[in-house]
């Protein structure tokens, strides 16, 4: 049987955006026309797309021992096999034709748009992290529903590479599994009991060169070793465990010399975008602990299971009426992070009480009023800022006073963020404009308009809410529109909450416990994750009633469980 190996690899070692925009030196691509670029980081030198085809990497070559890494056709890090449930598309996604460019970052990105026999579009960009490290990610963009999608992503080694080994779970912990020819030809690592049904059905019995997998131990993490036993030199290839949900290998020596990734694995609906991430790590000798060291300073830089998780409004209508200690012990015991504080009005006893329960301010909020003479009270905001020096919270700024969007007020907004930014920075505080429905500042697209003439990155930005999204908000796709916020995005809020189209429809049930409603929350939080997103989560609690530790618990559990898928 011939299996070639191109995979989809999604090796994006989701890179600090700090990172992706000031690459070392020397780990840039370089065209050498014809769409094939070079690279040369002082440790990997290689190509990328050689004579313009998307095979992946090729003539790779690690400088300090002179050894070739890839093999002799197709390369590592490409796009192989793509499947939905019981169904393939095509031989291999590097048959199917693309485009690509360099991107100012000295990354590449490469385009494969839909065809006849593929109803999706699929980017991947490749980039260097480091000397010795590439990442890589993978986008899906569905033109129709893809139920349980893959891409299989292939990475082919040099003969001199014959043993592979796969990070499991075992009986007396985890650890590395070799791949000897007694556990069977082509052996298949799923993540849980629910991936090995998706390797079973039907679509690796498609033609051509179907391939019957011997199921093995479940993945630990997806990590994955291709190991050079003359030098000792080791590809090490790592995923995040939500991206990948199988990892595959043929035996010790066999002719492949391949190892290879399932990403995605899950529904992709039409009209919806997806991503992962994947990554290549070239090292001499990795002892196994260096090894999950990297994995784990690999997982604790993405965005996603770092964001901070805070709550707010949580005592508005708590039949307990707890004091404000008494809601820090609260928030503590149930694991929250800290959380928000309306108004200006205690809070400097808020800032002790989280302080000494070892939280976190994350936000005070705050009105403008544009329709009076003084639309702040600075002085009351001068006295509150040392207190929240230490917490380096937000001033979250709801902007009444005008129509709702009313452009002919932003000039005077403007002026008002401005001064409240200025007394505001020299102690560490930022300032968020907080959309809020019927307020002059009502959506977060006008919210992304005044931080942009505001102009002070890093210092003034824009919230997402969103339940105030799914009340008025026009702009149903979400995705674009966070995409375009993104640069300015420094707060975003969830709840629990029905499909946009019901609450749009009956302005009801937009905020409830984490975990109840109709509304798909794991796609939001995708969507937060694709775009990058990096900074806190708050749980929207405004209008829950009876105790709020139940309903503080409930929300926890769910963002534990989204946390976990």
């Amino acid at each position: 049987m011939k299996l070639y190996a191109i995979s989809l690899l999604t090796m994006g070692a989701l890179l600090s955006q700090t990172t992706a925009e000031t690459p070392p030196s020397g780990t840039k691509f370089i065209s050498s026309g014809k769409e094939e670029y070079r690279f040369d980081t002082g440790i990997i030198r290689g190509t990328l797309r050689n004579g313009g085809k998307s095979y992946g990497l090729s003539s790779l070559v690690h400088l300090p021992s002179g050894t070739g890494l890839n093999g002799a056709r197709y390369g590592i890090f490409s796009h192989y096999r793509v499947f939905t449930t019981n169904k393939r598309y095509g031989p291999a996604a590097w048959d199917w034709p693309s485009t690509s460019r360099l991107l100012s970052d000295g990354a590449v990105q490469i385009d494969w748009p839909a065809g006849k026999d593929h109803p999706f579009e699929l980017r991947a960009v490749y980039r260097w992290s480091g000397a010795d490290t590439l990442d890589l990610e993978t986008t899906v963009k569905a033109q129709e529903d893809l139920p349980q999608f893959e891409s299989y992503l292939a990475s082919y080694f040099h003969e001199d590479f014959p043993g592979s080994s796969v990070y499991v779970g075992k009986d007396s912990g985890s650890g590395f599994a070799t791949t000897e020819r007694s556990f069977g030809h082509w052996q298949m690592f799923p993540r849980n009991a629910e991936a090995a049904t998706l390797i079973d059905d039907g679509r690796w019995q498609k033609h051509p060169s179907p391939v019957t997998w011997k199921i093995r131990q479940q993945l630990a993490a997806p990590i994955g070793i291709r190991r050079n036993e003359k030098n000792g030199l080791c590809a090490v290839l790592m995923a995040p465990p939500g991206d990948c949900f199988a990892m595959s290998t043929p035996y010790h020596g066999e002719g492949h010399f391949s190892l290879y990734f399932s990403l995605f694995g899950r529904d992709v609906k039409a009209g919806e975008t997806a991503t992962v991430r994947t990554r290549l790590i070239i090292a001499s000798r990795p002892a196994e602990e260096q090894i999950l060291a990297w994995y784990k300073s690999y997982i604790r830089d993405l965005p996603g299971p770092g964001w901070p998780f805070y709550a707010f409004c949580m005592a508005t209508h708590d039949a307990k009426k707890r004091t404000l200690a008494q809601q820090a012990t609260m928030l503590k015991e149930a694991g929250y992070d800290g959380c928000g504080h309306l108004w200006l009005g205690n809070t400097e006893a808020r800032a002790k009480t989280l302080s000494d329960a070892d939280l976190r301010l994350f936000q005070v909020y705050m009105n403008v009023l544009l329709n009076k003479p003084q639309p702040v009270d600075e002085e009351r905001v001068a006295a509150v800022l040392p207190s929240l020096q230490q917490h380096g919270s937000q001033l979250a700024l709801l902007i009444k006073g005008g129509e709702p969007s009313d452009s002919k007020l932003d000039d005077e907004a403007v002026a008002v963020i401005n001064r409240i930014a200025d007394m505001a920075k020299p102690y560490g505080v930022t300032i968020v404009l907080y959309p809020h429905q019927r307020d002059w500042l009502e959506t977060c697209s006008d919210a992304v308009r005044i931080a942009k003439k505001v102009n002070r990155p890093g210092e003034v930005g824009a919230m997402f809410n969103l339940c105030h999204w799914m009340l008025v908000d026009r702009n149903r796709d979400l995705r674009s529109m966070l995409k375009e916020a993104q640069p300015w995005l420094m707060a975003v809020s969830l709840s629990g909450s029905d499909k946009p189209e019901q609450v749009y429809a009956t302005k009801k049930n937009f905020i409830q416990p984490l975990g109840r409603g109709s509304y798909d929350i794991a796609d939001f939080l995708r969507i937060l994750r694709d775009i990058r997103y990096s900074g806190p989560i708050g749980l929207q609690c405004y209008g829950l009633g009876g105790d709020a530790r139940l309903h503080l618990e409930e929300s926890m559990g769910a963002w534990k469980r989204l946390m976990d898928q």
